[in-house]
């Protein structure tokens, strides 16, 4: 059975995807921007009250931490109303986040935008279950693994155009200029509103469980939605599979600011180049899956492709020891900044050093070695998308029509709980000095062990 490509220009699917993208394109833009601010541009953990790395931790962790509260009421309604509907509701919260986010990078306010993507968290929340629940409705079963694979890659795509917009923006930023800032806060608010329109085109999706009674208490719903999942015993493991695909994912995305900057003093155009191949990879990786399957939904692969997620990530960190540093003083007066050492002119005098001695992308990428890095990242990468893609069309496909949106919505919340505990032991691991290098290799040697524990269950998942 070969793959349906043709369903990307069906109207029962584009709109949908293409407005996904959007969001997720938005999200990313925010977040990578106020990363740069942090990690590039005021670094000083003085003048931040924290160590730059974690509170690049801590941003990505509130943009996924409403997922562990809301999936449930998300679930609900998503279950209980016409769906394209609450696609557009959503996206009109998202217009005012951004709205407001423009303001916060005006005034390079860190706290603001930080508290503002929990906002924007909040609203991908309730569009998550919206978004996956309607798959099978749109698609024939035989198209699932393909659409899966195109959502997928799509949303990694929008991560990586998001980042890189996000990054050149962030880095456009002057601390002594606003103007400056209108580049990311005009884009936030033109993306968004780009998103409204492509949502009006999403094909309507009736109500799964019209007489479901959503239930506000956000404890309650979330147990209830626990309970649907525990109760479907592939659903529960395949759900395990994605959570862990999403927590490794995280610590790689959230890290990478640093591995550039503080490991291999490099410029961000050598980060949103990691970004760029790692979102590729994602990409071609949920692709080739589409096309390995032949449309079968299947997880036998899924084990070996964690394996494989482990062997990349070795090679990235051998490569990493055969990189060119720059000369010692400049390491020496980077550690300085970084822990606060410096006071007043210093800090200034510091970062226009440092900065001028970090590796553009054409100075660092002339090196062997770190087109190996590059490698690694990328196997990493597309690995993942071998591996989660499958697992997503299984979750969709043995949940019961009318808790299906609950079903998504509890994957994201047991997504989101993997990923903030990655960031609660990132940021714990990082407060402790371990280098960004020791948490990769950490992640490696827990991932085999992941590994092991998927091919155990493969055939429950089915």
């Amino acid at each position: 059975m070969k793959p349906k490509y043709d369903i990307l220009y069906r109207r029962r699917f584009f709109p949908l995807f293409i407005t996904q993208f959007f969001g997720a394109f938005n999200d990313n833009l925010m977040r990578n921007g106020l990363v740069t601010l942090i990690t590039f541009k005021i670094i000083s953990a003085e003048a931040l009250g924290a160590d730059p790395k974690i509170l690049a931790t801590i941003a990505a962790v509130l943009l996924i931490a409403p997922y562990i509260f809301f999936s449930g009421l998300a679930g609900e309604l998503a279950d209980k109303y016409e769906r394209a509907s609450l696609m557009r509701y959503t996206k009109c919260f998202e217009i005012f986040v951004m709205l407001i986010a423009g303001y916060g990078f005006y005034t390079n306010n860190v706290h603001l935008l930080m508290g503002l993507l929990f906002a924007a968290g909040l609203q991908a929340t309730f569009f998550s279950p919206m978004k996956y629940s309607v798959l099978p409705d749109f698609l024939h079963k035989d198209e699932l693994i393909t659409g899966n694979g195109f959502i997928e890659g799509g949303t990694f795509l929008a991560i990586l155009l998001g980042s890189i917009l996000g990054t050149q923006f962030g880095n456009l930023i002057d601390l002594n200029n606003p103007q400056t800032s209108l580049y990311i806060s005009v884009s936030l608010v033109v993306i968004s509103a780009l998103g409204i329109i492509s949502s009006l085109f999403i094909p309507r999706a009736g109500a799964a469980s019209p007489e479901l009674k959503v239930n506000p208490n956000v404890l309650a719903s979330t147990g209830e939605v626990l309970r649907i999942v525990h109760g479907n015993p592939p659903v529960f493991y395949a759900i395990m599979g994605t959570s862990w695909f999403w927590g490794i994912g995280s610590v790689f995305m959230s890290q990478f600011p640093a591995f550039g900057r503080e490991v291999l003093f490099a410029t961000p155009d050598v980060y949103t180049v990691f970004l760029a191949t790692f979102s590729i990879g994602v990409a071609v990786g949920s692709v080739t899956c589409a096309k390995v399957l032949q449309g079968e939904i299947t997880a036998k692969y899924a084990p070996y492709a964690l394996v494989g997620i482990t062997v990349c990530t070795l090679l990235m960190l051998a490569a990493t020891h055969f990189a060119v540093l720059p000369a010692a003083d400049v390491i020496a007066k980077d550690h300085q900044l970084h822990q606060g050492l410096l006071k007043g002119a210093e800090v200034a005098a510091a970062r226009e050093y440092v900065a001028a001695h970090l590796f553009s992308s054409r100075e660092f990428f002339s090196h062997i070695a770190n087109l190996c890095i590059l490698v690694g990242i990328f196997g990493i990468s597309f690995f993942g998308g071998i591996y989660t893609v499958p697992l997503k069309a299984i979750i969709q496909t043995k949940a019961e029509e009318k808790s299906r949106s609950r079903v998504v919505g509890g994957d994201n919340i047991y997504n989101s709980i993997f990923m903030v505990a990655a960031g609660i032991g990132v940021s714990a691991l990082l407060a402790a000095h371990v280098s960004v290098n020791g948490i990769f290799l950490a992640v490696a040697m827990l991932n085999l062990g992941y590994a092991l524990f998927i091919k155990q269950i493969v055939k429950k998942i089915g």
